[in-house]
């Protein structure tokens, strides 16, 4: 496990006071929001209406994960592919004979198969892990950790995270407890599908709001999930 049980909790509990991001986005002024009305025949009529609804949900967010999931990997094969191809232009053309993913994968131990998707993520939020109080030799894999929790979601961060530390991959206990703080939240961009495609499907008058407050909302959450990974290093 990541964490021990009474920290797992903790985990949890402690992004919630973390709302300042979210409260810059208040409305400037209060506004009634009125529910809509039930139409529903009778009580079984109103069970039927809301399995329908909880069902497509349910379908939604599944197929929201799936979508996201299969994106990064095609997305892994371009880039090793193109990589690939641009290796052997370089040799074809005699400017140089190394191999650019064999390179990539032997300086990062194997976690990372080439210059993939998953390894532009880690450089990309390398630097926010070093800000957050992450030990620099540690910043590219917590960097992966974070790139995957944005894109995707946190059930595979964390699912990454658990087979990272069970191939023998040497992370500082700092480093393991800022990334298990930090990865959990819900901010990510298949959060964005999930609610403009779920809960607008319920409530099509709100769907305008959601997709206009949908990237604010995952700064936001971004910023909390931060905030919180950084405060569990202050105590470290």
């Amino acid at each position: 496990m990541l964490l021990p049980e009474d920290r797992r909790e903790l985990a949890a509990v402690t992004g919630t006071p973390n709302v300042s991001p979210h409260e810059a986005k208040k409305p400037d002024r209060d506004e009634r929001l009125e529910m809509a009305a039930d139409d529903s025949n009778n009580l079984l009529d109103a069970i039927s209406r809301g399995t329908t609804d909880g069902l497509r949900l349910a379908v939604n967010v599944g197929a929201m994960l799936l979508v996201f999931t299969a994106f990064i990997y095609m997305l892994n094969v371009f880039f090793v592919g193109g990589t690939d191809l641009l290796n052997d232009f370089a040799r074809w053309s005699g400017l140089t004979e190394a191999d650019w993913n064999e390179t990539i994968a032997t300086a990062t131990q194997g976690r990372f198969e080439g210059f993939s998707f998953t390894y532009l993520l880690a450089l990309l939020f390398a630097p926010v892990a070093w800000i957050i109080g992450v030990p620099y030799a540690d910043i590219t894999v917590i960097g992966q950790l974070l790139g995957l929790k944005t894109v995707i979601n946190e059930f595979v961060a964390y699912d990454t995270f658990r087979t990272v530390q069970a191939s023998g991959t040497t992370l500082s206990p700092k480093s393991v407890l800022i990334a298990a703080y930090a990865l959990c939240g819900f901010a990510n961009f298949a959060s964005i599908g999930i609610q403009v495609g779920g809960i607008g499907a319920i409530a099509p008058g709100q769907r305008k709001n959601l997709t206009e407050l949908g990237l604010i909302s995952l700064l936001g959450g971004t910023v909390a999930c931060l905030m919180t990974g950084t405060v569990a290093g202050l105590f470290y």
